[in-house]
């Protein structure tokens, strides 16, 4: 499946591409507001949607929040920006907040929602959420919750078919799609953040031209899954849940050897950026 991204003639002027097109091993088969862990999905996801908030390790980022107010142990009020409005220009309001999640809830799609209780609306910008327990006390614990939560107008999703239509906030807004052809992102002009306020690991898409046309680069393409994990089995009473003894097993194990001898190709190391919030540049 291939996507094909669009800027206007505007965006020209200031170095953007017109089109450029990208290759996908996975058909989103749908693109629904919720689960954006989907192997198709998820390039494309938040391209067209955003979230409250991005969760940064410990760090909650806010995106469409302005910040967060601890009313107690498991009650957070969360305030959103005044002016924010979908690709088709419907404002978003606490009113349209409370209803993405609860369409979320009702899908069955609440991946990682079993800290939340319920959300209501405090003010005409202020959301109020119910917790069953403190959820600043594990990190990570609202990472779906605040930060893989779509947020939508209640008027767009009336009105459209989100599987194959959706109406988000994001930077880019859907022109067409068809299911294991092809999904067209057009710019959306008008996107209600300002560059002081855009996560820019929310726009940017690199091209394997981009890394040809460097020779600090070398560039070999393959088809697959090359990623393999090995997970202990933790539970009480098996050996490897003894920390001492799973540490000396994975500092035993030789991953380029391995590497070599299972798929006869050097194993990556330092995957990924410091975008990723376990990032380690050693």
């Amino acid at each position: 499946m291939a996507i094909a991204v669009t800027a206007s003639a505007e965006e020209l002027e200031n170095g953007r591409l017109d089109k450029f097109s990208i290759g996908m091993a996975n058909d989103p088969q749908e693109l629904a507001p919720w689960n954006p862990n989907n192997q198709g999905k998820n390039l494309v996801w938040h391209q067209i949607y955003e979230c409250l908030f991005d969760n940064k390790g410990a760090e909650y980022v806010p995106v469409l929040a302005k910040g967060y107010t601890v009313v107690d142990e498991t009650t957070v009020d969360v305030e959103i920006y005044e002016y924010i409005h979908d690709s088709e220009n419907n404002p978003i309001t606490a009113d349209d907040i409370v209803y993405s999640y609860n369409v979320l809830v009702d899908s069955g799609y609440g991946i990682k929602y079993d800290i939340y209780e319920g959300i209501e609306k405090v003010s005409d910008y202020v959301v109020r959420f119910h917790f069953k327990e403190d959820p600043f006390v594990a990190i990570g614990a609202l990472e779906f919750v605040w930060g893989g939560t779509a947020i939508f107008s209640q008027a767009a999703y009336e009105s459209n078919n989100f599987a194959t239509s959706p109406v988000g906030t994001g930077p880019y807004k859907v022109t067409s799609y068809q299911s294991g052809s092809k999904l067209i992102l057009e710019a959306n002009e008008n996107y209600w953040q300002t560059d002081e306020l855009t996560l820019p690991t929310h726009f940017d898409m690199a091209s394997l031209a981009d890394f040809r046309a460097n020779s600090n680069y070398v560039v070999e393409e393959k088809d697959g899954n090359f990623v393999y994990a090995l997970l202990a089995n933790c539970y009480e009473g098996n050996l490897m849940a003894n920390e001492d003894l799973r540490k000396a097993v994975y500092y035993a194990l030789d991953n380029y050897l391995i590497s070599q001898a299972v798929t006869g190709y050097n194993p990556a190391v330092g995957a990924g950026t410091k975008i990723f919030a376990d990032y380690d540049p050693d």
